[in-house]
């Protein structure tokens, strides 16, 4: 019996709205959950849902035992009837999904848009010829990306690059680089900025397949050699739960991870693997050099060439891992 899981979720009075080819998104149905921007996603082939807002999961039955109001076995009859076909095995229980509703009510507030933020007093965007611009372009930074995101310098820390964040066209706030080397710490982020914000979101919206990276700088050397790659950087070696969801909210369905070839970016690689569950489809991608600001050009391509797809049955993350680094090897 095949079912079509759009009808069926819209004749029960859910408002849908295609999601890329395989999911549909709306605001989540279940009662505990006041969602006003859709963060509810159901895949068209199985009816599988998650919801990214209260971190509710289930099966086709349990989200139809919730639209219908009604237990587990009259979903089942409504929807199969009296096929001997329907889908048999271990399912997740309505009870089981409810039970994952966000713990605090005001950690609804982390997914809401970021705030707008105004930039610093006396910025100003790179000039050619000036530290900051030799700089960026030391760090093999094209002129095109530079202008693109919009990096600046601002007075009262004359010896940092400030790189913004955008969503929707707007800065949401900003990170900046020291280009001395002398400071303690390399980046510092701007004070009170969303824990939701992440570099180059807007490059990213309506891609279903991005390449995650730790570092804006890293984001921006990837784009310089490669400008139409959709690459999007976490400003971490980790993804919490909040840039997941603005991750699946952009479309994207599959991370290729192009962390730093090093202990914080294998680290990063298993506890993404481990969190993002099956909301993503996973591959790995491992710069040829510990970072993606230390390669060519064409180490850049290569790189990028290599992705490896994670989560098969044969395929471990170590073994991805070691796969991925012998393919490095033969172009050395």
């Amino acid at each position: 019996m095949n079912i079509d899981v759009r009808e069926l979720v819209e004749s029960a009075g859910l408002e849908v709205e295609p999601s890329g080819a395989e999911y549909l998104l709306c605001c989540c149905p279940l009662e505990e959950h006041e969602d006003k921007n859709p963060s509810f996603s159901i895949s068209i082939d199985n009816g599988r849902w998650r919801c990214f807002g209260c971190h509710g999961r289930g099966d086709l039955l349990s989200l139809m035992s919730v639209l219908w109001k009604c237990d587990r076995e009259a979903a089942r009859q409504r929807v199969y009837g009296d096929d001997r076909n329907r889908p048999a095995g271990p399912v997740e229980r309505i009870e089981e999904a409810l039970a994952l509703i966000a713990k605090e009510a005001d950690q609804a507030a982390d997914y809401s848009e970021p705030d707008v933020y105004a930039l610093p007093d006396g910025a100003k965007r790179l000039v050619e010829g000036e530290p900051a611009y030799e700089y960026a372009i030391g760090r093999g930074l094209s002129h095109e990306i530079i202008r693109k995101h919009n990096l600046f310098t601002a007075p009262e820390y004359p010896n940092w690059l400030y790189i913004p964040f955008d969503l929707y066209g707007q800065c949401r706030g900003w990170c900046r680089r020291d280009m001395t080397g002398l400071a303690e710490r390399k980046y510092m982020m701007a004070g009170g900025m969303s824990p939701s914000v992440m570099f180059n979101l807007d490059g990213i919206c309506g891609k279903e397949e991005v390449f995650l990276v730790e570092g804006a700088i890293d984001a921006m050397r990837i784009m310089s050699v490669l400008p139409d790659l959709p690459v999007v950087a976490a400003l971490t070696s980790k993804l919490s739960e909040v840039k997941e969801y603005w991750l699946s909210k952009m479309g994207v369905r599959t991370l290729v991870l192009a962390f730093d070839n090093d202990e914080a970016g294998q680290a990063g690689i298993r506890q993404i693997v481990k969190a993002v569950d099956d909301a993503f489809q996973i591959k790995l991608c491992l710069p040829p050099q510990l970072d993606w600001g230390a390669c060519s050009n064409t180490e850049v391509q290569i790189g990028v060439r290599g992705a490896l797809e994670v989560g098969g049955k044969s395929t471990s993350l170590r073994r991805s891992i070691k796969s991925l680094r012998s393919l490095r090897n033969e172009h050395d």
